[in-house]
């Protein structure tokens, strides 16, 4: 009978199970020491700093907006509902109150926006 492997056209190396050479005794050689670890600090390359200033930037803008919107939206709201408390409080039928806390919290509010566009101004 044929073998199978023969018939594919594959050949499979063959392994000599002879009398086998005596191996060889192999020596213990230590690795290579570690290289040295050396603490480079480069200075920032010229474009970061450019990029990390116009961040800062854009922070410092971002929290002067908000600070200007807070300084008008705050009294206004504070006075106003402070308003509308005194009229639940004083059982009022008309919002007198209210309408003189909103008035007053415009005023404020505006002097107070104004001060802070000045100060960012400067």
């Amino acid at each position: 009978m044929p073998d199978p492997e023969e018939d594919s056209g594959h050949s499979r190396a063959k392994t000599d199970t002879g009398p086998q050479a005596p191996k060889e005794e192999v020596s213990f050689v230590p690795h290579p020491p570690a290289p040295p670890k050396l603490d480079v600090v480069l200075p920032e390359h010229p474009s970061e700093r450019k990029a990390a200033k116009a961040i800062s930037e854009g922070y410092a803008k971002s929290a002067m907006a908000s600070s200007a919107v807070m300084s008008f939206v705050m009294p206004i709201v504070t006075l106003c509902g402070g308003g509308f408390w005194l009229d639940e409080k004083m059982k009022h039928t008309t919002p007198y109150l209210s309408m003189v806390g909103l008035v007053v919290g415009l005023i404020t509010g505006v002097s107070s926006l104004l001060k802070t566009l000045n100060r960012m101004s400067n």
